[in-house]
C-alpha cells in the first residue's frame, strides 16, 4: 500500500521534532536559556497571536508521545516547552513559554515549565501550574520578561 502524502508529512515532523529535542538539549546545555530563547526567536517568523487554536494541542500531544518513545531520551518539562513553544512558532501560532518555582522544603525549590495559547495551558494541566510562582515568561511583543514575583530571600 502506498504511503500517503500525509503519512510523508507526519513522519517528517517527528523526525524533525526529535532532532529538535536534541538540538534543545544541547542548546541549553552551551547556550543557557535566556540565550537559546532568543537565539530560536531570531530563528523562527513572527506567529499570529489570537485566540486558541487547536492544532497547537495536536503538536503537544506529539511532543508528549515522542518523549516517551523507545529511541528517544527523557527529556525534561522544559526541553519539551521550549521545542513545542518553537514549533508553535514555526506553525504561526503565536504562545507564551513560561518558567515557575516553589518551595518542596526549606531551602528546596523545584521549577517547571508549560507553554499557553491563547490563555489556555496546551502541554500541562492547570493544577500543576497553580502550584508553582511564574518566574520567566516570553510574552509578545516577542520579549523574554523575568517577573519579580518572588519576594527577596534575604
Amino acid at each position: 500500500m502506498a504511503t500517503s502524502w500525509r503519512q510523508w508529512r507526519q513522519r517528517w515532523f517527528v523526525g524533525g521534532a526529535w532532532f529538535g529535542l536534541m538540538g534543545v538539549r544541547l542548546g541549553l546545555n552551551t547556550l543557557g536559556y535566556r540565550r537559546l530563547c532568543r537565539l530560536l526567536l531570531w530563528l523562527s517568523p513572527k506567529p499570529h497571536w489570537g485566540e486558541f487554536e487547536p492544532r497547537s494541542r495536536v503538536a503537544a500531544n506529539l511532543i508528549a508521545q515522542l518523549s516517551t518513545g523507545k529511541w528517544s531520551p527523557i527529556p525534561t518539562c522544559l526541553q519539551r516547552s521550549i521545542l513545542l513553544w518553537w514549533l508553535l512558532r514555526w506553525m504561526s501560532i503565536g504562545s507564551d513559554l513560561k518558567t515557575g518555582v516553589r518551595q518542596t522544603a526549606p531551602g528546596c525549590f523545584t521549577m517547571h515549565a508549560w507553554v499557553e495559547q491563547g490563555g489556555v495551558i496546551i502541554n500541562d494541566q492547570q493544577r500543576i501550574v497553580r502550584q508553582y510562582t511564574l518566574l520567566w515568561s516570553t510574552l509578545s511583543p516577542d520579549n523574554i520578561v523575568q517577573h519579580n514575583t518572588l519576594k527577596n530571600s534575604r
